[in-house]
């Protein structure tokens, strides 16, 4: 792939016990959380992929399911910094 570039992929995986969601989307570090990607549904998950260039930072992901921001049984989880104001 052109200058290292490399496939990322995002996965959502749903909480047991939550009903079944009909929209999944992705928002990553990359953009600023600006650009969402929607994910399709595969059995249990849901999955993306996206291009991105070589990078020594971790990409951060916020999924958003059916409207609501969601946590992943599939990535480890953090929290986010915010600015104070």
């Amino acid at each position: 792939i052109c200058e290292n570039w490399c496939e990322y992929r995002m996965t959502y995986s749903k909480k047991t016990g939550k009903s079944e969601a009909k929209t999944v989307y992705a928002l990553t570090s990359l953009d600023g959380f600006c650009q969402p990607i929607q994910l399709k549904q595969l059995g249990n998950q849901w999955s993306a992929s996206k291009m991105l260039p070589p990078s020594l930072s971790a990409v951060e992901v916020i999924f958003i399911v059916d409207g609501k921001l969601e946590i992943s049984s599939s990535h480890p989880v953090r929290n986010l910094i915010a600015k104070k104001t």
